[in-house]
């Protein structure tokens, strides 16, 4: 490999003071091709001739989802699709498009005010994909994650950099016929892990029409030719032709040459010589195709003989060019490989053509280039037909959820409207001096990931059957799997809480509720929903909210107003945390770690009131109540009665849920069956999904 990449150099260098020529003209790089059996052995080709200044570029017939940078665009695409999953997060930035290292990777989880940033990123790319479509996300994320300059400063960036603008291309053609970003990244899941390498418009680019050597691999150069061609592994065969000889793959010449395998029949020697023969056959076959790839020139490397390991000598016995070379006396060199001279070997090539001639290895050589004149660049005023531009990429729907309409107006008091956490670092003020500070509900950390783990918590534990010991082992792997540092004797505290929540007081109509009551049959946890709308109306929708007859806190009317009206055609998407069903009736529920305050008297329905208005939780359920309404109806039709079979929508604020006061914490509404379909109407009533 190092003789390959120093003679290159060599010729070039030639080249550039006039002394190799190619039909009168100077020898470029792009004249030569370097035939490889594999992609490992392109790649550190491609590393010696870059330490000897040789610029080169990857040809394959490989399909670009079978690329790291496939999968790291998923693991991006993934992440921006679900922001409160930190596990994604994580995976997304160690990938090879973020290229962040386990070090970086830790620190930036220790630094909150930084992870934040991180996720909110994620969060407003995931607002621009379901407002605007794939590929105008996946531009500014470029632009935004300064990507090109991440991915470039890789081992060959270039190559990287290429996939990746091939991949987005392929997932932007994908998009026009699955817009959902949930079924187009499961689309991609699929041809990652089944790419289609006959597939033409999946093949792997060159990365770059520069004047570039051409790595090449052996199957990718049939058919194709080149002025000069290196088969630096010419030399190299199988050290073992059949890699397990008690399972053994062949094709039966007698039952039409079907593919079948032996483990162990009495036959298993017979086909172990088959099996041996179409490797053996298959290596001629590669050795025909890389040699006769060269239009004026082929050069065949060789290794010093006496010098080669016996691993390798093993190899090179069954390597297809040690058979076709002859001695004198008609015997294969693969029998005198020890004792192989220079002489021997030429005189060997020659019987086959006496144009070959045979030479040693060259010295270590460095390309010195040559001097291009880079064309003048002027700057010019920028064309008025691009000034909007960035609408044109605008996909006619909009996949929106109750977090990118409440996001849609720019506050800083509602920066966190629609979480169900309070904003990271926010300090709440104590209210009195005999508060209870000293308990786990008001001491629990706050913020994104600290709501992510208690929701965490809550899906993954069975109410009725769980005990202290089990609970706080729950918490402990949330706590964990979120990225939350975790103390040795915190643990045990969090589980007592999250237990005394569970045997919580709730005042219903059809009687007491106590979550430790529902069953797992009872419950449907992260219910998702995709509604159809054929025109959203988010004007039409406030309005409504005003309507005296149907008695809407008017505090919530207010906080509507400051919506921004927006008007579009497409789906509404969300998840539930909670659909459970109790005394007949099912019920719709939302766990809120929001910290309200350190005192039970802080979550009472005034200051519920409050939450709920300034954080636009109201419209949150009422977007809720209207995509189980419509479910409901698609499911069971006249059967279903709104009046009998809802129950209503219950917001848990669960730092301010006790065993000793009744609905203490507890948000409770049913929207009138009216309101709701008037709702459903303003929301342009489409398809239930």
């Amino acid at each position: 490999m190092a003789a390959t990449a120093d003679e290159i150099a060599g010729l070039l260098n030639a080249a550039s003071q006039g002394k190799a020529t190619l039909n009168g003209d100077a020898l470029s790089p792009k004249d030569i091709a370097v035939l490889v059996p594999s992609h490992r052995q392109a790649h550190a080709m491609r590393h010696a001739l870059a330490e000897r200044g040789v610029a080169a570029v990857m040809q394959t017939r490989e399909s670009v989802f079978a690329s790291s940078e496939a999968q790291g665009l998923c693991a991006m695409l993934a992440a921006i699709e679900a922001p409160a999953q930190t596990s994604l997060l994580r995976k997304a930035l160690v990938s090879s498009v973020m290229g962040f290292s386990v070090a970086q990777l830790m620190a930036l989880q220790l630094d909150d005010a930084a992870w934040q940033d991180e996720v909110e990123n994620l969060q407003s790319w995931r607002d621009e994909w379901r407002k605007f479509g794939f590929m105008p996300m996946f531009r500014r994320w470029l632009v935004e994650a300064d990507i090109a300059s991440r991915v470039l400063k890789q081992d060959g960036g270039e190559r990287r950099l290429t996939n990746l603008l091939h991949v987005a291309e392929l997932v932007q053609h994908e998009s026009r016929s699955r817009p959902n970003p949930a079924l187009l990244l499961a689309w991609l899941e699929r041809q990652i892990a089944e790419p289609n390498q006959g597939a033409e418009s999946q093949q792997m680019r060159l990365e770059s029409d520069a004047d570039r050597v051409r790595l090449v691999t052996i199957h990718a150069s049939k058919g194709l030719e080149y002025p000069i061609v290196f088969c630096p592994f010419a030399w190299k065969g199988k050290s073992e032709l059949v890699r397990n000889p008690q399972w053994v793959s062949f094709h039966q010449p007698s039952a039409a040459h079907a593919l079948q395998i032996d483990v162990g029949t009495s036959e298993l020697d017979a086909h172990l010589a088959q099996a041996e023969h179409e490797a053996y056959a298959e290596q001629i076959r590669l050795l025909y195709v890389a040699v006769t790839r060269a239009k004026h020139r082929l050069y065949l490397a060789y290794p010093a003989f006496e010098k080669l390991a016996w691993q390798s000598q093993a190899g090179l016995k069954n390597a297809p060019l040690t058979h076709l070379l002859r001695t004198e006396s008609g015997q294969a060199i693969s029998e005198h490989l020890k004792s192989l001279s220079l002489p021997l070997l030429s005189d060997a090539f020659k019987r086959l053509d006496a144009r070959v001639s045979v030479s040693g290895l060259p010295e270590w050589t460095r390309y010195a280039g040559t001097d291009r004149a880079l064309p003048h660049l002027q700057l010019a005023a920028r064309s008025k037909r691009f000034d909007y531009a960035p609408w044109s990429l605008a996909a006619p729907w909009r996949l929106a959820s109750f977090t990118s309409l409440t996001r849609s107006y720019a506050s800083d008091a509602v920066a966190e409207a629609g979480t169900d956490y309070d904003a990271d670092g926010v300090q709440v003020p104590r209210l009195d001096s005999e508060a209870l500070s000293d308990e786990m509900r008001f001491r629990f950390m706050r913020g994104s990931r600290a709501g992510t783990t208690l929701h965490s918590v809550f899906e993954h534990t069975d109410f009725t059957r769980v005990d202290a010991a089990v609970l706080a082992q729950t918490v402990t792997q949330a706590m964990q799997k979120s990225g939350l540092a975790l103390a040795l004797d915190a643990a045990p505290p969090v589980a007592d809480w999250l237990l005394a929540v569970l045997a919580a007081p709730i005042e219903l109509a059809t009687g007491v509720l106590r979550l430790n009551q529902l069953t797992h049959r009872q419950r449907l946890n992260e219910w998702q929903f995709l509604l159809g709308c054929k025109s959203v109306d988010i004007a039409a929708f406030c309005r409504v909210l005003a309507q005296p007859e149907f008695g809407v806190e008017p505090r919530f009317i207010a906080a509507a107003q400051r919506l921004k009206p927006e008007k579009f055609v497409g789906y509404l998407n969300g998840f539930v945390d909670l659909v459970f069903f109790w005394q007949g009736q099912y019920f719709i529920a939302d766990y809120k770690s929001n910290f309200l305050g350190d005192r039970l008297s802080d979550y009472d329905p005034a200051a519920l009131r409050d939450v709920m208005s300034d954080s636009h939780y109201y419209l949150q359920y009422l977007l809720y109540s209207c995509a189980w309404h419509r479910h409901m109806l698609a499911r069971l039709g006249e059967r279903y009665d709104y009046a009998r079979d809802f129950g209503g929508v219950l917001y848990l604020f669960i730092r301010g849920m006790s065993p000793e006061v009744a609905n203490c914490g507890v948000w409770h509404d049913k929207p009138p069956l009216k309101l709701i379909e008037a709702l459903n109407r303003a929301l342009g009533e489409g398809v239930a999904q």
